[in-house]
């Protein structure tokens, strides 16, 4: 996200189709809450989204969101640099059929938050405290 608010290029390592399971907090607690009002709900439930967003995407919704429009930042393929670990998708047919799971906020909407987040600047004791480690991390 840096280096796409500076407009710096982007690399992606590997195969920029492989890609995660990514769930916003948002529908994690909206999942919850259907599950304590539900008298199907019980045993365990994968509260993801269900979708395999690619890491090229994934970099491109980061793009659009947060790359000044005058200054996109590009993206740099490196399909000789070591790709992300295996990953995985997830099944959550059980919390669909037991409380009518549903994503309310793909991961473009969950980008969005965020910049809004950075923008209102409501915290940043989490940026100070990112900030000092890396400097204590680079001495």
């Amino acid at each position: 996200m840096r280096r796409a608010i500076a407009g710096d290029p982007i690399e992606i390592w590997g195969d920029p189709s492989r890609g995660q399971d990514i769930v916003y907090v948002k529908d994690v607690v909206g999942a919850i809450i259907r599950a304590i009002d539900s008298d199907n709900a019980g045993g365990l439930y994968n509260i993801t989204s269900g979708v395999r967003t690619s890491l090229e995407e994934e970099v491109k919704g980061v793009i659009d969101v947060f790359s000044p429009f005058e200054h996109r930042s590009e993206i740099h393929y490196r399909p000789d640099k070591p790709n992300m670990p295996a990953t995985f998708l997830y099944d959550i047919r059980k919390a669909k059929r037991d409380f009518n799971y549903q994503i309310k906020y793909p991961l473009y909407e969950m980008l969005k938050d965020m910049k809004k987040e950075m923008d209102l600047k409501r915290f940043p004791h989490l940026i100070e405290r990112e900030i000092k480690t890396k400097i204590n991390n680079i001495g």
